[in-house]
């Protein structure tokens, strides 16, 4: 079931402008119609989007048959979808790896995705920015709500590892051979609670 939280701001990087965002949580027709009538052709039309041949219908099916487990939410503006992100709140990947509280339970961010027209390329600048901030933010609220202090984990595709590391200052683990040899991250304790202290101060 499909259900708004909170209206969030998203930076219009045309106009130079806060622009109100619905975050939801669940997704429905409407999102998953979005995705394959215009975030999947400009994938089509120019391949090599680590994440374009994620199925969305599969990951919200898997909240339905397993939804103490898996959450799935949505950012939307201008009667479209801006991004998308899949967690879990229980399974192998959700204990942490972060000296401060090592095994310590963690949400994992299981797929986090923006819409294409939202990453900056070298040919034009992003739509809107702030996608990826809200949804980490976001995740790192639903860990608060578990009763997991904050922390949150993901497996980074390559060309995401500069976002994580460099611009949100997640703590870098390097490659994890038991899952495809992607880099993982994490947010401590410590780390989650200055992101939410941030956002709050903007």
């Amino acid at each position: 079931m499909k259900k708004a939280i909170e209206t969030v701001e998203l930076h219009h990087v045309e106009t130079d402008k806060a622009k109100p965002t619905q975050l939801y949580h669940g997704i429905d027709a409407d999102n998953l119609k979005h995705i394959d009538e215009h975030w999947r052709p400009i994938f089509d039309a120019a391949p090599g989007a680590q994440d374009g041949h994620w199925r969305w219908e599969l990951k919200k099916l898997s909240t339905i048959t397993n939804p103490l487990v898996y959450d799935i939410f949505a950012l939307e503006t201008d009667s479209s979808t801006q991004a998308l992100m899949l967690t879990a709140k229980g399974g192998l990947n959700c204990f942490s790896r972060h000296n401060d509280h090592t095994r310590a339970p963690l949400v994992y961010v299981e797929l986090l995705a923006t819409a294409p027209w939202n990453r900056s390329t070298k040919v034009g600048a992003a739509r809107y920015k702030g996608c990826g901030t809200v949804m980490l933010a976001t995740a790192v609220s639903l860990s608060l709500n578990e009763g997991f202090g904050g922390r949150i984990g993901l497996h980074s595709l390559t060309d995401a590892e500069p976002y994580y590391r460099d611009w949100m200052g997640m703590t870098e683990f390097g490659n994890d051979s038991s899952h495809q040899n992607l880099n993982y991250f994490e947010f401590s304790t410590k780390q989650a609670q200055s992101l939410l202290t941030k956002r709050n101060q903007t």
